[in-house]
Parts: C-alpha cells; sequence; structure tokens
C-alpha cells in the first residue's frame, strides 16, 4: 500500500518542495514508485516531469477543480480568440536560463509540433510575445485554453537544452539528473526554485512495469 500510497502523494508532495513522511522517504531523499511504461519524459509525451516535480506548466488544476496560475503573473482572455497573458518575472529554469515570453512560445510550439496530443488540445494560430507578455491566437473561439494550458502535457521546458527526452529542463523544484529507460529517475534539488529553496535534497523514481506486480499493488 505505501507503494501506492507514494504514487498518489507524490504530486502534493515534491512539486510543494515539501519532505516525505514515515517510511516514504530517507532522510532527505524521497523515494517514489511509478506503476508506468514511458519510452520517453519529454513534458509533450508523459506527465511524468510534473508528477515527480521537475517541470511545470503554466497554470495548474487546483483541489477545487478551478484553474490556478502557476508561472503567470495575471491573464485575461480578450476575446473568445485571444489570450493575454503576463509571465512572473526572475522565474529560472534549472539550468539558470530565466524564463521568457520568448521560452514560453517556443516550448508551447515545438510541444505542438512533436505530439499530436497538445496539437490537438491547443488549436494555438500564432504566439505573440513583447518581453514577459503572451498574446496566443486560437484559430477559432476557444475559452477552455486556459484550461488546456494546466495540463501537464503543456509543462514549459527549456527548448535548447540537450536531450528532451532523457532529461528535460523545467521550472520545478527538482531537476532531472539521470533517467534509465524502464529503471529509474533520479533528480537533485533545484536551490534557485522560485517558490523557496525545496526541502528534499533528492527524489529517487523507479519503475514498475510488470503488469501482474502492478495489479498485485493495487489490490494491496
Amino acid at each position: 500500500m505505501k507503494k501506492i500510497v507514494s504514487l498518489i502523494a507524490i504530486s502534493a508532495v515534491v512539486l510543494a518542495g515539501c519532505s516525505g513522511s514515515g517510511s516514504e522517504s530517507k532522510g532527505k531523499t524521497l523515494d517514489v514508485e511509478l506503476p508506468l511504461k514511458t519510452t520517453s519524459i519529454a513534458p509533450y509525451e508523459t506527465d511524468v516531469p510534473v508528477k515527480i516535480g521537475a517541470a511545470e506548466a503554466l497554470f495548474k488544476a487546483g483541489a477545487n477543480g478551478k484553474v490556478e496560475k502557476v508561472l503567470v503573473d495575471s491573464y485575461e482572455q480578450k476575446t473568445p480568440t485571444q489570450l493575454d497573458i503576463k509571465l512572473k518575472k526572475d522565474i529560472k529554469f534549472q539550468n539558470g536560463k530565466k524564463v521568457t515570453g520568448e521560452a514560453v512560445k517556443s516550448s508551447l510550439e515545438e510541444s505542438i509540433k512533436k505530439s499530436d496530443l497538445v496539437k490537438g488540445s491547443l488549436p494555438i494560430k500564432d504566439i505573440n510575445v513583447d518581453g514577459q507578455n503572451i498574446t496566443i491566437t486560437t484559430k477559432e473561439a476557444y475559452p477552455e485554453l486556459v484550461s488546456e494550458l494546466a495540463s501537464p502535457f503543456s509543462a514549459i521546458y527549456d527548448t535548447e537544452a540537450d536531450d528532451i527526452n532523457k532529461t528535460p529542463v523545467g521550472t520545478g523544484p527538482y531537476q532531472i539528473k539521470n533517467y534509465k529507460q524502464s529503471q529509474n529517475i533520479k533528480l537533485d534539488r533545484f536551490n534557485d526554485y522560485w517558490q523557496g529553496k525545496p526541502k528534499l535534497d533528492h527524489v529517487n523514481v523507479t519503475y514498475q512495469e510488470d503488469g501482474n506486480a502492478r495489479t498485485s499493488d493495487l489490490a494491496s
């Protein structure tokens, strides 16, 4: 049951940058098992980077189901086809680069290009940028755009970083240091995280791909 608790609790524990509790954590290291299979951890391919605290989207779904701002300072749906966003200042990617309007534009456009899922959920006509201000125009009236931008698959990452499939660079409290397909992901604390220094030093994620083992874990 502890394995399943780890899976359920990871978003609340890791994304908040808090330390684990009980036997789920060892000192300042959180060990988590994900009963998932993925050949890539690029944000547009899987929600894993957001689950493990490595990446964040512009918005997120709150506990009450309402959309909450994350990397966004303010926003306004100016028209049915135009969304204006002002990014927060001084947010950095885990490689030290500033999160600018251009960086967000590049991330969204790359995700749309690489993923049919993202392309379908973000019917964007164009994105215009002026510093930290972003204007997104959709192909048709699309009032649910903000909700779609809260999807983990729309998480923001540095498109210029090396090997996005294995070590995507996002804005979350924990930075991916090593990824071994079908084995594990190792993350270290990102000390310059914009919401404050995370309490955990490391997060170790292991995979459980065996179908019988997953069924046994759920049954327990």
